[in-house]
């Protein structure tokens, strides 16, 4: 099973300020499936950005990148349990990694400066 808890706990400053530092590469944020789950992100998720509403930020572009990458770890994962390369249980854990991070980001808000 895997454990990373620990570390996404006692690094979390650290990570959160990786991603604040314009994460995601220009050339990513060009490409044409990005943009066109960043828009439909930015329809659900309508912001007011220096006096404009529905501009999008940053947070449209990292949550759009977590939907790709949370996708295709579902795929291969599930893909290598199908034919056997994988345990079922390995690819049940890819998906509580992903829910586990996303729940230490939510606690990691109580106590960030």
């Amino acid at each position: 099973m895997l454990n990373i808890d620990e570390y996404l706990r006692s690094h979390s400053k650290e990570i959160m300020d990786s991603i604040e530092g314009n994460y995601i590469p220009i050339e990513t944020t060009t490409r044409q499936t990005f943009n066109y789950i960043a828009t439909e992100v930015q329809k659900t998720f309508v912001i007011d950005k220096d006096g404009r509403i529905g501009g999008r930020d940053h947070v449209h572009n990292v949550l759009t990148m977590a939907i790709i990458c949370s996708m295709w770890c579902g795929w291969v994962s599930q893909a290598k349990a199908n034919d056997g390369r994988y345990l079922q249980e390995w690819a049940d854990s890819f998906k509580k990694a992903i829910i586990d991070a996303f729940e230490i980001g939510q606690e990691y808000s109580a106590v960030q400066h």
